[in-house]
């Protein structure tokens, strides 16, 4: 993450002082304010897919469902939302390199067994000379404690309700 960092997000939480908490909340809002500005000038730079998503989705509080590498060049993500629709979106990476999965130095009193999505950032690597294939990189902090990193060229994106989800089964 280089905005919304796990350490800020934790020193938002009510387990510190007032001020500490109303500090964090200024930076934070700070950094929302350098993210903005970061999306705005890469904005072109980025997959259809990421500007979708930027777009019209929110995933805060949402569960992570499935993950795992489709096959050496692909890695897929699923997320139930926090909708009274139950919608899920599915990300399909193209990756640049193997995802990582990082400690987010969370105290154990506030690690979650279900890993729900706290907040995600995207960035685009600096321009470079082509034929380099553009790479970017999409940060998620679960509240299980573990950020996601992953290093993409592209992404597909798929939104969908479950067919079954609250249908009665029959007797």
């Amino acid at each position: 993450m280089n905005h919304f960092r796990p350490e800020l997000y934790l020193q938002t939480q009510p387990t510190h002082e007032w001020a500490t908490i109303e500090a964090a909340m200024a930076e934070w809002d700070k950094e929302q304010e350098a993210y903005e500005a970061e999306l705005k000038r890469d904005w072109d730079r980025f997959p259809m897919a990421v500007r979708l998503y930027l777009d019209s989705i929110r995933l805060h509080d949402g569960v992570l469902v499935a993950d795992g590498p489709t096959d050496e060049d692909h890695y897929q993500l699923v997320v139930r939302t926090d909708t009274p629709s139950g919608e899920y979106v599915e990300f399909l990476y193209f990756l640049t390199e193997p995802p990582e999965v990082l400690d987010a130095g969370f105290p154990a009193d506030l690690r979650s067994d279900t890993p729900y999505w706290l907040y995600d950032e995207f960035a685009a690597d600096p321009v470079m000379p082509m034929p380099t294939t553009p790479r970017f990189t999409h940060s998620i902090l679960l509240s299980d404690g573990r950020e996601l990193r992953v290093r993409f060229r592209d992404l597909e994106l798929r939104r969908f309700t479950p067919l079954l989800t609250g249908v009665a089964t029959p007797a």
